[in-house]
């Protein structure tokens, strides 16, 4: 049988990892599917213990967690269209200083609200982001 070097893959798989984890919210995505992974192989050893019933919490564990993670995400959702829509009232309430021909000008520094929706529409992306993750890795497993 031919067996091949696993150190090639390890190596590029370190490098990805490596710059993930400096990217924004990086670190977070590589915690998620860390997680995810060692819980799905946790849950496929649980399966092969005398009657599996491991195997068969573990799975009950993960429909939990991934449950709660779109609670999370509906959650976040709700909150980036809040604000969104306190942002389009401050905008709308601050319209009667602002040009004639409704143009803001880009060297104005963002509002506290503005600031707060970015956060917010962040938030809700990075949840959604997470739910993905989460359910595309228990597919593959």
């Amino acid at each position: 049988a031919h067996h091949r070097d696993p150190a090639p893959a390890t190596d590029h798989h370190q490098v990805k990892a490596t710059g993930l984890a400096t990217t924004p919210f990086g670190e977070e995505l590589l915690h998620t599917i860390g997680y995810t992974y060692a819980l799905a192989g946790q849950k496929q050893l649980g399966r092969q213990a005398p009657l599996g019933l491991e195997g068969h919490m573990l799975s009950l564990k993960q429909k939990g967690h991934i449950l709660g993670t779109r609670f999370d995400a509906f959650g976040a959702g709700v909150k980036a269209f809040v604000s969104q829509q306190r942002a389009s009232k401050s905008e709308k309430l601050g319209a009667d200083g602002a040009a004639e021909d409704g143009a803001t000008d880009p060297d104005k520094p963002m509002s506290q609200s503005q600031a707060a929706l970015m956060v917010d529409f962040m938030t809700a992306l990075w949840k959604v982001s997470v739910l993905g993750v989460a359910s595309l890795s228990r597919v593959s497993w």
